[in-house]
């Protein structure tokens, strides 16, 4: 998961998803890295469909 407004020097589609089989990439975006503190409900929710899918 990514924060919409982090600054990364590398981009998570090309170092994460080409890597892991089993991964998908969630944005929000109006979080930075503390995305989860501030969003906790959208990602609860996005881990919990992330778990229940696979």
């Amino acid at each position: 998961m990514n924060g919409g407004q982090d600054r990364f020097c590398a981009d998570a589609k090309a170092c994460f998803l080409s890597v892991l089989k089993n991964a998908r990439l969630e944005v929000h975006a109006q979080g930075g890295h503390d995305f989860y503190v501030k969003y906790p409900k959208w990602f609860t929710d996005k881990v919990q469909t992330f778990i229940k899918e696979k």
